[in-house]
């Protein structure tokens, strides 16, 4: 079979209206200043997950800073789950590549395994926290709402998935999981108001981002209100999101996939894929070939949901940590996001596999898109087919001219 030429990229920005928070520090320290002071001598658990979130280290300066005047005495706890490979040395790496770091914030900044249970009215088997997070006098929950890459309903990812998930560590994950989605969506909710009536959460900081991954919004948000409050932000957090700009592609090329982007490392809802066991899958958008070239830094080597894609290349291969990388999906009973695609040695070779088993039909002019990470989409890389298509409508702005996708030694172009 003869080789499918490679078509030249043209670079686009999509003029993506969408808020911007100035100073969002500020907004916290603002918020809290309004905001129920804790006792002298509290300690004070302050749970952040395995995101990456903009402004995330000034944000917890700021609520440290408003604790320490208060008298009380805080301390960062890891809420991840069964990320970090569910071990304290992992999880403290993922917090850590954050800029989470006792010497960065002055106050410590810890992991633990271990759990304790309780049970309420409301939820009818044992409920697993984190043990140093339920020894403390109270918990902060820090995390940002948005749509989640498998769950449905109306409450995805954000506060009550911290509590239930992040909390819960790796017992209470693996347990949540095990009865798949639709069952994980109704009992996140349900876990969260059981853990907010015992009176340890002193109050939620929840944050959107916008389609340029800049925080949009900051707010501080009192016990008895995070789960009715967190329904309406991600109906805000959805109608502010963007995916692609078109709705079928041959081939999507992204530079860089890792949990930083998105839990599945390449997010569900822009690749158009959940290839669950069992679950059903998303409709659109609709991809032929995904091809992913990088594994982030910032994943700490934690691949799982790779097995979304369809090629992958050597470099990516040789950065996956399969420890953590396994746990994450057997924790979360998909061991088919682990799976691998297959390896090419280059992303040249690896864009030529993807285009070479394309519909024929296809491979005269086909429509490749590439895109860095699936978090951030304002600029990407469009064939002249998809240009053709959306180079009259108002958002679109072309940047340049096109340019090869691949240099004399088979890497990407720079972005």
């Amino acid at each position: 079979m003869l080789a499918t030429p490679f078509p030249r990229l043209i670079p686009i920005k999509r003029n993506i209206e969408s808020p911007d928070l100035h100073d969002p520090a500020q907004s916290v320290t603002c918020q809290l200043g309004q905001f129920k002071r804790v006792r002298p001598g509290a300690r004070i658990a302050i749970a952040v997950g395995s995101r990456g979130l903009s402004n995330l280290v000034p944000i917890l300066q700021s609520i440290i800073t408003w604790l320490i005047d208060s008298g009380a005495d805080p301390f960062v706890i890891a809420a991840m789950g069964s990320h970090g490979g569910g071990t304290v040395a992992g999880q403290l790496a993922i917090l850590h590549g954050y800029g989470v770091r006792e010497e960065v914030l002055g106050v410590p900044v810890r992991a633990s395994i271990d759990t304790v249970s309780f049970s309420g009215p409301l939820y009818d088997t044992e409920i697993w926290l984190t043990k140093e997070a339920w020894e403390a006098d109270g918990i902060i929950l820090v995390n940002r709402v948005k749509m989640h890459t498998d769950i449905q309903g109306p409450i995805q990812s954000g506060l009550c998935k911290l509590i239930a998930i992040g909390l819960g560590n790796r017992r209470q994950a693996e347990i949540l999981h095990s009865e798949g989605l639709e069952a994980l969506s109704q009992m996140i909710p349900r876990i969260a108001s059981e853990v907010i009536a015992t009176g340890k959460i002193v109050c939620g900081v929840a944050m959107l981002e916008n389609k340029h991954g800049n925080t949009a919004l900051v707010e501080i948000i009192s016990p008895d209100k995070i789960v009715e409050r967190e329904k309406e932000l991600l109906l805000q957090a959805i109608a502010d999101s963007s995916g692609l700009p078109v709705n079928t592609l041959d081939v999507l090329v992204v530079d860089e996939g890792g949990k930083n982007y998105a839990g599945s490392c390449i997010d569900t809802h822009v690749v158009g894929r959940m290839r669950l066991e069992g679950e059903r899958d998303l409709e659109n958008p609709i991809i032929h070939r995904v091809v992913v070239c990088d594994l982030s830094d910032h994943a700490q080597g934690n691949a799982a949901g790779i097995g979304l894609a369809d090629f992958i290349t050597r470099k990516f291969f040789e950065k996956i940590d399969f420890g953590p990388t396994y746990t994450n999906c057997i924790s979360c009973i998909y061991p088919e996001r682990g799976r691998l695609p297959i390896i090419m040695e280059s992303a040249e070779s690896a864009l030529q596999a993807a285009l070479d088993t394309c519909r024929y039909s296809s491979r005269l002019s086909p429509r490749i898109m590439r895109i860095h990470d699936t978090l951030n989409l304002e600029k990407v890389y469009v064939s002249e087919a998809l240009l053709e298509e959306i180079s009259t409508r108002e958002d679109i702005e072309v940047l340049g001219s096109a340019v090869p996708m691949t240099d004399a030694e088979g890497n990407l172009m720079p972005f």
